[in-house]
């Protein structure tokens, strides 16, 4: 048990090989609620022991306190007991501080983890809307802060934020903080690197280590590290097409089209490794059907599309 918490250790500290960053997706979805705690253990004290405390024994004594949840919401109330629990003694009084100056004034924190394929849409209080990509992470309050608006996401998401000069949007990655008033965006974190592109409005970044600020505008994008931030104009224009089901190709070939149809429809449609094309694709996709885009993919390339029952394999004939 001890070894996932010494590569959490590794995790928070961002020196985890590729392999131990797999352990950790695992453990996440499993276990959402205890690495949240945890994580935020970590932030607020810098270098914390979470290895040495038995968590089975812990959790087992106030098992009967906490109603066992069905869906991807869980209360700031109930991860601030699995803080309790699972914390060292020796951080007790730092926990108490933070919960009383924090949780006692605001609005419960709800985390919200889209473990689909398919896009989830949460309708934040203030009426702004995020739409979310599957695998992603997004922590918010049930009432914003009459004086600013703060959330926090992990993965690919896409908002759409209601204006307000007097009433600032926050939002917070692994390494980057995003203020904007009122515009429209994408955001992709992990826990290395957030990219921003703005499709309306403008958008203020700034890198984790508060070095490097910018301001993004609309056809825009934003790539930011720890201790760096470059702007540069955005050349994507399916960007956006996980969300919205709209493709506009000019030009594309085969392994670019099928990249980009992906990001909609999944592992739905692959390319044969051993295949090459010659074909430049021209069009534009509006919510069609996969079947309907595979049968233009074969009447204007003339490549071959197998259906083996769960997804198409596009392949030379």
């Amino acid at each position: 048990m001890k070894e996932i918490y010494n590569i959490l250790i590794k995790h928070f500290s961002g020196s985890t090989t590729d392999e131990e960053e797999s352990i950790i997706l695992g453990y996440k979805k499993n276990n959402s609620l205890e690495y949240e705690s945890l994580k935020k253990l970590w932030l607020s004290d810098g270098k914390i022991d979470i290895i040495n405390f038995n968590s089975q024994a812990a959790w087992e004594k106030t098992e009967h306190t906490i109603k066992n949840k069905n869906n991807n919401v869980f209360s700031n109330k109930e991860r601030m007991l699995r803080i309790a629990v699972f914390a060292p003694v020796i951080i007790a009084l730092l926990i108490a501080t933070w919960f009383i100056l924090n949780i006692m004034s605001q609005n419960d924190i709800q985390l919200y983890i889209n473990d689909t394929n398919q896009v989830s849409k949460i309708q934040l209080s203030d009426g702004s809307s995020v739409w979310l990509n599957s695998n992603a992470e997004l922590s918010y309050p049930d009432n914003f802060h009459k004086t600013e608006r703060n959330v926090e996401i992990i993965g690919e998401a896409y908002f759409e934020v209601v204006g307000n000069e007097n009433w600032p949007f926050n939002i917070n990655t692994p390494n980057s903080e995003i203020t904007v008033l009122g515009t429209a965006f994408d955001v992709k974190a992990s826990e290395t690197e957030t990219k921003v592109i703005v499709s309306s409005g403008t958008v203020h970044v700034s890198s984790g280590d508060g070095d490097h600020n910018d301001i993004v505008e609309s056809g825009e994008v934003a790539n930011i590290k720890l201790s760096s931030l470059i702007v540069h104009s955005n050349v994507d224009t399916n960007f956006l097409s996980w969300q919205n089901g709209i493709f506009q190709f000019d030009g594309s070939t085969i392994h670019e089209t099928v990249k980009d149809l992906s990001t909609y429809y999944k592992n739905q449609i692959l390319v044969d490794s051993s295949s090459t094309f010659d074909c430049a694709l021209t069009g534009y996709f509006s919510q069609v059907s996969l079947s309907e885009i595979i049968e233009t993919l074969v009447l204007t390339c003339g490549v071959k599309a197998e259906n083996d029952g769960d997804r198409y394999i596009i392949s030379n004939r």
